[in-house]
């Protein structure tokens, strides 16, 4: 025959094991409701790293373009220089024969 301690003890195991389920219940339905949220945050997560990464590409390109048309404006610029340098030769070239003639 059971002892009294013994039922009480048993009694108590019974009732800390129904509460442990039902903590563990609990915190399976809070972690199911969190999970939509997170998973959520993370592909928010992930959708701000990809913006960003797509900003800092753009960023980039507008820079490149950006140094692209400096170094076209240095181009265009030499060659205007060379054409303008070209055109003084060619002027001193005819002035020099017309001082030739003269003479």
């Amino acid at each position: 025959m059971p002892t009294i301690r013994y039922l009480q003890d048993r009694q108590m195991r019974r009732n800390i094991n129904r509460q442990l389920r039902s903590d563990v219940k609990k915190v399976n339905e809070e972690v199911v409701r969190c999970e939509p949220e997170e998973a959520s945050n993370i592909n928010n997560s992930d959708k701000n790293k990809q913006e960003n990464r797509y900003i800092n590409i753009t960023f980039h390109v507008f820079e490149a373009q950006g140094l692209k048309e400096m170094i076209l404006d240095q181009v265009r610029d030499k060659k205007l220089a060379k054409q303008i340098l070209a055109s003084n030769q060619e002027d001193e070239r005819e002035r020099q024969e017309q001082i030739q003639i003269l003479r």
